[in-house]
């Protein structure tokens, strides 16, 4: 599951035609029976929609150059959510899949993963070329409310590696993973242990001390949002 949601997730970035990243988000696709779409945090598409009214601003969903205004399905008015429009050929040339749909709501005390692309991972090794690393952590349902859910890491808690590719930096700034999805470990009626998209991303602080989520379900199947 872990390779399932790393690959379902990318980063959508905005720059000034080729210059330097100005800002990166997290995006991951969704595929329901009557949609095809990408999903972000709603802040990420306005924090593009600031930088390209200051100035010309190219926006990418990873290697895509898309204009996201022209894509926009649906944006949450008291929910950090929006979805885009993506087609099949698109979603199987950026090389990625989609998560498990529909979402469940996680109780209290449930394990989820969350996934994401932060900033302070990316690098750009050459003009015009740009690399993200995915960053994804383990964590524990500490509340639910009718909007979202967060992951609050107690001051007792210790980091295990469980990848093997060593631990977060003290302190390390998470901006970036916005966007990205929340998976929950739940049953199913039928008794199945399965893995199901629980949140988005929508608010992180340092070194996934506490995580936030806007909740998944308030997404409907074509890709509107409820609230």
């Amino acid at each position: 599951m872990v390779q399932t949601i790393m690959n379902s997730t990318t980063a959508i970035y905005w720059h000034a035609d080729g210059g330097p990243v100005l800002h990166n988000g997290s995006m991951f696709f969704v595929r329901t029976q009557k949609a095809l779409f990408g999903v972000t945090a709603r802040h990420v598409y306005e924090g593009y929609l600031e930088c390209a009214e200051a100035e010309p601003t190219i926006c990418q969903i990873g290697d895509l150059v898309v204009t996201p205004q022209e894509r926009l399905i649906g944006m949450g008015m008291d929910i950090d959510i929006a979805t885009f429009h993506i087609t099949p050929n698109e979603l199987a040339e950026l090389g990625h899949i989609t998560v498990p749909w529909p979402p469940k709501v996680p109780p209290v005390g449930a394990g989820v993963f969350v996934c994401g692309l932060p900033g302070i991972a990316r690098d750009m090794p050459a003009p015009g070329m740009v690399t993200f690393k995915h960053f994804m952590a383990l964590m524990c349902v500490d509340s639910v409310s009718e909007r979202a859910i967060s992951m609050v890491r107690q001051p007792n808690e210790e980091m295990l590696d469980v990848l093997g590719k060593g631990p977060p930096p003290p302190n390390m700034d998470i901006g970036g993973m916005s966007g990205g999805p929340i998976a929950v470990h739940m049953n199913t009626p039928m008794g199945l242990t399965c893995w199901f998209l629980s949140a988005v991303v929508s608010e992180g602080h340092q070194a996934y001390d506490i995580i936030h989520g806007a909740r998944a379900d308030r997404i409907n199947d074509d890709g509107t949002i409820s609230g």
